[in-house]
């Protein structure tokens, strides 16, 4: 049978389950947006500093031997 048309056995405890998951879709998804905004907060300083000091480039010549 299709999907459309299986019966529906328990459908109060599969909405259950489809609300559970989703609720840990949405608690994964701000996670991701979280560590996306704290990547890019650390990333434009990098950035920053690298321009005002050549913070940057200075430790990556020493480390890579320029």
């Amino acid at each position: 049978m299709s999907k459309n048309h299986q019966p529906h056995s328990g459908g109060h405890a599969a909405t259950l389950s489809h609300e559970a998951e989703y609720r840990i879709i949405k608690h994964d998804l701000l996670k991701v947006l979280a560590l996306n905004l704290v990547y890019l907060v650390v990333i434009v300083a990098l950035y920053w500093a690298n321009q005002t000091s050549h913070l940057v480039d200075n430790t990556l010549g020493k480390l890579l031997k320029f």
